[in-house]
């Protein structure tokens, strides 16, 4: 088991070795301001899929966990009063906060294995992406607690996260290789997903009412979900 101590080692030196890239692995060299509209874009749709639903969280107080540069921070800083993006990355801290466009964007350097620096019942939105799946379940599990503990009573939180892979040839290199050897071919990211009835039932179990799970078309060799959930 990876403990957190080595994963933020792990992703310290990718921030280092090439930050754009680790955030976002479609290509190897970012345009920045193409990197930043993938963010823009994303956010958009999903504040649009939660109207969908009928749910528009106060835009008070937002997070961004595994901020990564901030592609997703300063998208949120848009829609928000004050937005933290947290990391377990010192390098992509340092980045995040030099690339900052935003007055109301900050970041925090969070190494903890919760989020004990941040006050209960304070945030209206908790969000993340490509982010769960590359620790272990058990720190998945106990964040999820730790964001319900942080979001204000009808807060919510969405977070994206693959529950196995897919029957194209990659997914079936996946399922077939060793973990190790696939983390080697990844440079050090590893790759841990959950399954999606297992994910409801912990959100119902921690407390959180179930919005949606809708597939996330983003990953052609996992069958991944982006899951939407209300404070009770």
């Amino acid at each position: 088991m990876t403990d957190l101590n080595t994963l933020g080692e792990t992703w310290d030196k990718l921030g280092k070795y090439n930050a754009f890239w680790a955030v976002l692995s479609d290509k190897k060299q970012w345009n920045e301001k193409e990197f930043f509209e993938t963010g823009r874009k994303e956010i958009k749709q999903v504040l649009d899929n939660l109207k969908k639903h009928k749910v528009t969280p106060s835009h008070g107080k937002a997070m961004d966990f595994g901020c990564g540069l901030g592609r997703l921070t300063q998208a949120l800083g848009k829609y928000f009063d004050e937005v933290v993006g947290v990391d377990i990355a010192s390098s992509m801290i340092k980045q995040a906060t030099d690339l900052n466009k935003l007055k109301n964007v900050s970041f925090k350097h969070v190494t903890s294995g919760d989020l004990a620096p941040f006050k209960t019942g304070t945030f209206d939105l908790v969000f993340t992406d490509i982010v769960f799946q590359h620790m272990e379940n058990e720190y998945t599990l106990h964040y999820i607690e730790e964001m319900h503990r942080i979001l204000k009573r009808g807060g919510v939180l969405v977070f994206q996260l693959p529950s196995e892979p897919t029957n194209t040839w990659k997914g079936l290199l996946i399922k077939g290789l060793p973990d190790n050897m696939l983390t080697y071919l990844r440079k050090g990211m590893e790759m841990h997903p959950i399954r999606k009835d297992k994910v409801i039932q912990h959100l119902q179990d921690t407390g959180f009412n179930v919005i949606t799970a809708e597939h996330d078309s983003n990953h052609k060799h996992w069958d991944a979900y982006f899951y939407y959930a209300s404070k009770t």
